[in-house]
């Protein structure tokens, strides 16, 4: 994901769990969304995709066993040798967007870069606006929705 001030890709947090359960398709998403090039091989895709979520939280994983470690170790109160990670905050349009993903019954989501018309459902209900409204219809147009009732990633980012 890049903001217009930089060129770097923001961090992107996700279950490494699911990435080898993931499609070509669902790989090359997530690998945009990190700043990964998408036509890779599969196979390297997923390697890839595998690395830069060690390489970013590793850290993070590491400090926590040590914690888990200290605390089995440790009987009486003992200040902390190691360093908190500085934390990463997550963009608030990116966890509204996931918010109205579509999952399956196993939590795998379905199309990681667009939200499909069950996400916009949850979301008038949310809203408490009805799906019949006019005002959808509007936010369509502003977003430059390609499909009326699905937004994706890309056309999401325009409320900024």
């Amino acid at each position: 994901i890049m903001s217009r001030k930089s060129t770097q890709p923001a961090i992107v947090n996700f279950d490494i769990n699911s990435v080898d359960g993931l499609d070509r398709r669902g790989l090359q998403s997530l690998a945009k969304r990190i700043g990964i090039k998408a036509n890779s091989a599969t196979a390297v895709l997923r390697e890839e995709i595998k690395n830069y979520h060690e390489a970013n939280f590793a850290q993070i994983q590491t400090l926590g066993r040590a914690k888990q470690q200290h605390r089995e170790t440790v009987t009486a109160p003992v200040v902390p040798v190691i360093q908190s990670p500085k934390v990463v905050r997550k963009d608030p349009l990116l966890e509204w967007f996931e918010k109205y993903l579509t999952k399956d019954e196993n939590g795998v989501i379905s199309e990681p870069d667009r939200i499909e018309p069950e996400g916009v459902m949850k979301l008038t209900e949310e809203m408490g606006v009805p799906a019949e409204d006019i005002r959808w219809l509007v936010l369509s147009y502003l977003l430059n929705a390609e499909q009326m009732g699905s937004y994706s990633w890309e056309e999401w980012q325009k409320f900024k």
